[in-house]
C-alpha cells in the first residue's frame, strides 16, 4: 500500500523525491548533449506517477498548484534574469513589445472564437480562458534559449516577450474576474497593465541594486546565496501584494544583480566610480557562487514542477467536439504566432532563420496551468473541458517546440559537417 487516506508514506515520498532529482539531472545532461528539451519527458513521468499508476494521488497534491506555481515562477524567472545582458535587453525591448501585442492579441481573438463556437464558452469565461491559453511560458523558454542560442539577440527578445506575456495574462485574468462585462474596461486593463509593469520594474531594479550592495559585503558569509533566494520570494510576494507583477519583478531583479557594471555605467564614468566606492573592493560584479547555487535550485524546482503538472492531470473528459476544438485551438495558436512573426519581420527586417526560431517559441506552461486552474474553480460548469484542453495545449505546444528545435539543431549539424567536408576537399 503506497499511501493511506490520501497521503503518501514517508518511504515512498523519499523514493519519489530522489527519483525526480535524478531524472532532472539526467534530463539536463540529455538537453546539453542533444539540445532537445526534457519537458515532455518530465511531464510523462508525472502522468505515470499520478493518473496512470496512482503512486501519487492527484487529489492530494492538486490543491498545491497555485503555491507551487508561484515558487517555480519566481525561481526560474530570477535565474533567467541573471543570464540576461542589460544592453541586449534594452536593444530588444521595442521588438519584444511589438511581438508581444501581435502574438498575444491575435491568439486572444482567435482562441475566444474557437472556444465560443466549439464549446460554447462565451463571455467572461471565454475571454479569461482565451487569455490563459494565449501566453507563452517564460519559465520554459528562458532555460531553453540559454542552451540553444546563448549569444543570440533573440534570447533577450524572447525572454522579455515571454516574461511580459506571463505578466499580461495574470493581470488580464485577475481583472476579468473582477468585472461583469468585457465591453467597458479595455482601456482600463491596458492602463493597469502598463502601470503594474512600470511599478514592478522600478521596485525590482532598486531592490536588485540594494541586494547587490549587500552581496558585495556579505556574500562570503555562509548560506548567503540561499538568503538571496529568500529575498526573491520576499520581493515577489510584496510586489504581488501591492498589485504589481511578480513575473516582471523576478526577471528584473535578476537582471539588476547580474548587470551592476552596466547600470553604474549608465550614469557616466565619474558617477560610476562614486557608486562603486560604496561597494566592497569597488566590486560591482555578482559573485559566481550565487549563480551556481541558483542554477542548482532552479534545476530542482523546474524538474519537480513539470513532473507535478503530469501528476495533477485529471483525464481526457472530451467528446468529439472537444477534441476538434482542441485541435483547432492549437492550429490557431500556430497561425497567430506565424502571422505575428511575419508582421514583426516586415517592420524590423528579421532574418528568415530568426523567424523560424521565433515561430517555434509557442510553449505554454506555468502561467497557463495556474490561470486555467483558477478559471476552472471559478466557473465549475466549464471546469472539465478547460482543464483538459489546457493540459493538451501545454503538451502539444511543447512537443511542437521540441520538434522544431530538434530539426533546427540537426540542420545546423548537417550544415557544419558539410562545410567541414567541403573545406577538407578543397584543401
Amino acid at each position: 500500500m503506497l499511501y493511506s487516506k490520501g497521503n503518501l508514506l514517508a518511504d515512498t515520498v523519499l523514493i519519489i523525491l530522489g527519483g525526480i532529482i535524478a531524472l532532472g539531472f539526467l534530463g539536463h545532461l540529455f538537453f546539453d548533449r542533444t539540445k532537445i528539451p526534457d519537458i515532455i519527458f518530465l511531464i510523462g513521468i508525472g502522468l505515470l506517477l499520478g493518473p496512470a499508476l496512482k503512486i501519487v494521488p492527484p487529489e492530494a497534491v492538486r490543491p498545491a498548484m497555485p503555491y507551487f506555481g508561484a515558487i517555480a515562477l519566481a525561481i526560474i524567472l530570477f535565474e533567467g534574469g541573471l543570464d540576461l545582458d542589460l544592453y541586449h535587453v534594452m536593444g530588444q525591448a521595442g521588438r519584444a513589445l511589438l511581438l508581444l501585442f501581435l502574438s498575444f492579441g491575435l491568439s486572444l481573438v482567435l482562441l475566444y472564437f474557437a472556444l465560443s463556437v466549439g464549446l460554447e464558452i462565451t463571455g467572461i469565461p471565454g475571454w479569461a480562458t482565451a487569455v490563459a491559453l494565449s501566453c507563452t511560458s517564460a519559465p520554459i523558454l528562458i532555460p531553453i534559449l540559454a542552451k540553444i542560442v546563448p549569444a543570440s539577440p533573440l534570447r533577450p527578445l524572447i525572454a522579455t516577450e515571454s516574461s511580459l506575456s506571463d505578466a499580461l495574462a495574470v493581470i488580464l485574468v485577475l481583472s476579468i474576474l473582477q468585472v461583469e462585462s468585457t465591453a467597458i474596461y479595455g482601456h482600463i486593463l491596458a492602463a493597469n497593465f502598463l502601470l503594474d509593469v512600470a511599478v514592478s520594474l522600478v521596485l525590482a531594479l532598486l531592490a536588485g541594486w540594494f541586494w547587490l550592495w549587500m552581496l558585495s559585503h556579505f556574500s562570503q558569509r555562509p548560506f548567503f546565496s540561499f538568503l538571496t533566494v529568500g529575498f526573491v520570494f520576499l520581493l515577489v510576494g510584496l510586489i504581488e501584494s501591492l498589485g504589481g507583477s511578480g513575473a516582471v519583478a523576478a526577471l528584473a531583479f535578476g537582471v539588476a544583480l547580474s548587470n551592476g557594471e552596466a547600470f553604474a555605467g549608465l550614469w557616466g564614468p565619474r558617477n560610476r566610480d562614486r557608486i562603486a566606492a560604496s561597494f566592497r573592493d569597488h566590486h560591482l560584479l555578482l559573485d559566481p557562487k550565487i549563480r551556481g547555487a541558483q542554477a542548482e535550485i532552479s534545476l530542482l524546482v523546474r524538474s519537480f514542477f513539470f513532473v507535478y503538472m503530469g501528476v495533477v492531470f485529471q483525464g481526457f473528459g472530451l467528446d468529439a467536439v472537444g477534441w476538434l476544438t482542441t485541435a483547432a485551438i492549437f492550429m490557431l495558436i500556430l497561425a497567430a504566432r506565424f502571422l505575428a512573426v511575419r508582421l514583426l519581420a516586415l517592420v524590423t527586417h528579421t532574418p528568415l532563420e530568426d523567424q523560424l526560431l521565433l515561430t517555434a517559441m509557442i510553449s505554454r506552461g506555468l502561467a497557463t496551468a495556474v490561470l486555467a486552474s483558477i478559471i476552472a474553480s471559478h466557473w465549475e460548469e466549464y471546469a472539465s473541458p478547460i482543464r483538459t484542453i489546457t493540459f493538451l495545449i501545454i503538451v502539444l505546444s511543447n512537443i511542437w517546440m521540441t520538434g522544431i528545435i530538434f530539426m533546427g539543431q540537426r540542420t545546423k549539424r548537417e550544415a557544419a559537417l558539410k562545410q567541414k567536408t567541403d573545406s577538407a576537399e578543397s584543401v
